[in-house]
């Protein structure tokens, strides 16, 4: 397939990467043009413009950071019919920021479908995403060879919105863990009990999550750059996740509280690391 990329931060630039592998001809353009062309090494093509990209292309998936992006680009700078074009939106956005522009988009013709994933950069090289495909059944059998190779797993959630509603579902998790482990890990440091110890009891409790091997260096090393989710994106997803809360009346105080850590991290310069980094607020003391 002849696929458009708009968006190539990490896990955009990941994406356009791995459908290229699958022999897909992948296009690709960016807010700031320095980070796609980066990608040209690969063989993918960079056009100038969103413009430029969805006249050469039927398929556009979106990877811009949020709902606001998303509408400027394509409503906003765009004065044209999207008739043929059908646009894949696989960030994290709201489901009403989904829904509307879904309508938006059929509105000039297009069609639209909502498909957040789980996962980063290692699990697109992997094929190991979890893609959560919004919208009808046609569409998920029409779109499963195109996106179901990126994934180990590929599910129809239901209609647009509720794929959305899902993944910030699944990023709480992430919130939760992150803010959780941090702080056992400091009660167990601070006591110098063995780190080593308290892996082995985690491991076989259940309380173990992946993410706690897989982030481990980071905490126990202090390093957290080359981020695969950085804290400013992590927190743009807390506002999300609250304000769905909130809008479904659940109570959201555990929310709130994790979300006074992460601008505290922002506050404190780290918002450009991995969202691990939450540890250095947490153990600042």
């Amino acid at each position: 397939m002849r696929i458009g990329i708009i968006g190539t931060g990490i896990l955009g630039s990941a994406a356009a990467r791995k459908l290229k592998k699958l022999k897909h001809e992948v296009l690709v353009t960016n807010r700031t043009l320095a980070k796609a062309k980066a990608l040209e090494s690969c063989g993918i093509e960079v056009k100038g413009s969103p413009a430029e990209l969805i006249e050469a292309v039927d398929t556009v998936i979106l990877m811009l950071p949020d709902g606001p992006a998303i509408g400027k680009v394509l409503f906003k700078e765009l004065e044209r019919s999207f008739q043929g074009k059908t646009f894949i939106q696989m960030g994290t956005i709201s489901p009403e920021e989904s829904r509307n522009i879904s309508s938006a988009i059929n509105d000039r013709q297009g069609q639209y479908l909502e498909c957040p994933v789980l996962g980063s950069r290692g699990e697109t090289d992997a094929g190991r995403l979890i893609l959560l495909l919004g919208g009808s059944e046609a569409q998920f059998v029409q779109f499963k060879d195109l996106l179901k190779p990126l994934g180990q797993k590929y599910l129809h959630i239901g209609p647009v919105g509720s794929a959305a509603a899902f993944k910030l579902a699944l990023n709480q998790l992430i919130v939760m863990q992150a803010c959780a482990f941090s702080l056992s890990l400091g009660i167990i440091q601070k006591k110098n009990i063995d780190v080593g110890l308290f892996m082995e009891a985690v491991r076989n409790s259940a309380v173990y999550a992946p993410m706690f091997d897989k982030k481990l260096d980071n905490w126990l090393q202090g390093n957290y750059d080359d981020p695969n989710f950085s804290v400013d994106h992590l927190l743009k997803d807390i506002n999300l996740i609250r304000s769905e809360a909130e809008s479904l009346n659940l109570e959201t105080e555990v929310i709130k509280a994790a979300q006074r850590l992460y601008e505290k991290a922002v506050e404190q310069g780290i918002g450009q690391k991995d969202y691990s980094s939450i540890y250095q607020v947490i153990n600042s003391g």
